[in-house]
């Protein structure tokens, strides 16, 4: 059986029955994300009918940019990353005639992803996802989807790492087991985290 506990603060605990001698117990502990870098749309490559704005009150940096209208209306930024890795890439955006759906990409050759920028009146910020960044020099891009958007800033976060710790019981669950299911248990305690057993069965 196999059972999910969240606590308070967030941990994930499985709980695990192999058997109805053998318990495991697994905590997942994430740790928080971390700032890596960021860029300012208004200092990025404009393109199209893109336009730099300080209209709208409250922007981070120097501007925004905006005017996207067109299908091919993108901002492009730079962002440095010291390792190859996947990184969250947040977007602070102000989307105020409705919701939005517009695309990013990373570097010229990547694949695209859709993000949808849900309606707001004044700046917000949404998680554009995941996104696989080379160590040193990267592209940020957002192109016009829907348009109609303002954009003010790119930040690039660490993702979370997942760390398992895990806690075997030395003893079976039943009590008295026979020598056979001791034998089993040592085994597969011996092995856990190890090796990976298999097999098949034969009726």
């Amino acid at each position: 059986m196999l059972m999910k506990i969240t606590t308070p603060s967030n941990h994930i605990v499985w709980r695990l029955t192999l058997l109805p001698f053998f318990l495991l117990l697994s905590t997942q502990i994430c740790f928080s994300q971390t700032l890596v870098t960021s860029a300012e749309a208004e200092s990025g490559v404009l393109s199209g009918n893109v336009t730099k704005s300080t209209s709208r009150t409250g922007y981070s940096g120097t501007g925004y940019v905006t005017t996207f209208t067109a299908s091919s209306d993108k901002v492009t930024v730079n962002v440095t990353v010291d390792t190859t890795a996947y990184y969250q890439i947040t977007i602070r955006y102000c989307a105020s005639w409705g919701n939005k759906n517009e695309t990013i990409y990373t570097n010229a050759n990547s694949g695209s992803t859709s993000v949808q920028f849900p309606q707001n009146s004044t700046w917000g910020d949404v998680n554009a996802g995941k996104y696989l960044l080379n160590a040193g020099a990267n592209t940020i891009t957002l192109q016009s989807d829907w348009g109609w958007i303002d954009i003010d800033k790119f930040t690039v976060y660490s993702i979370p790492t997942v760390k398992h710790v895990y806690s075997l019981d030395p003893n079976p669950v039943t009590p008295n087991v026979t020598a056979l299911t001791r034998a089993l248990y040592n085994y597969l305690m011996s092995n856990f985290n190890v090796n990976i057993i298999s097999g098949q069965t034969d009726d």
